[in-house]
């Protein structure tokens, strides 16, 4: 018999409640390999880190889309799309 907590139902709960903590980039690059706009989130997180928001800008933060991507294919699951947002608002606060 199949125990009721496996139902479909209390399985997405589970699943949507999830959360991962975040671990230091292991540099494999799959981020980049899956950017459909081809930057480098983990580049571009090192300069948002150093307050460079020329580097930012030079890196094409701006052009993300914020699709997911990135994030989703890191096994270190790191909050990629979060940084993009930071990093935009930076570029956005340097130009003004």
């Amino acid at each position: 018999a199949i125990a009721s907590d496996t139902s479909a139902g209390r399985m997405d709960e589970r699943m949507a409640s999830a959360t991962f903590a975040p671990t230091p980039c292991i540099r494999c690059g799959r981020c980049a390999a899956v950017c459909p706009m081809s930057l480098a989130p983990t580049v571009i997180e090192r300069s948002l880190k150093a307050g460079d928001g020329a580097g930012v800008r030079r890196l094409g933060a701006a052009v993300c889309m914020e699709c997911g991507s990135c994030a989703y294919s890191c096994p270190a699951h790191r909050p990629l799309v979060q940084v993009m947002r930071l990093a935009k608002e930076l570029e956005r606060k340097e130009r003004a």
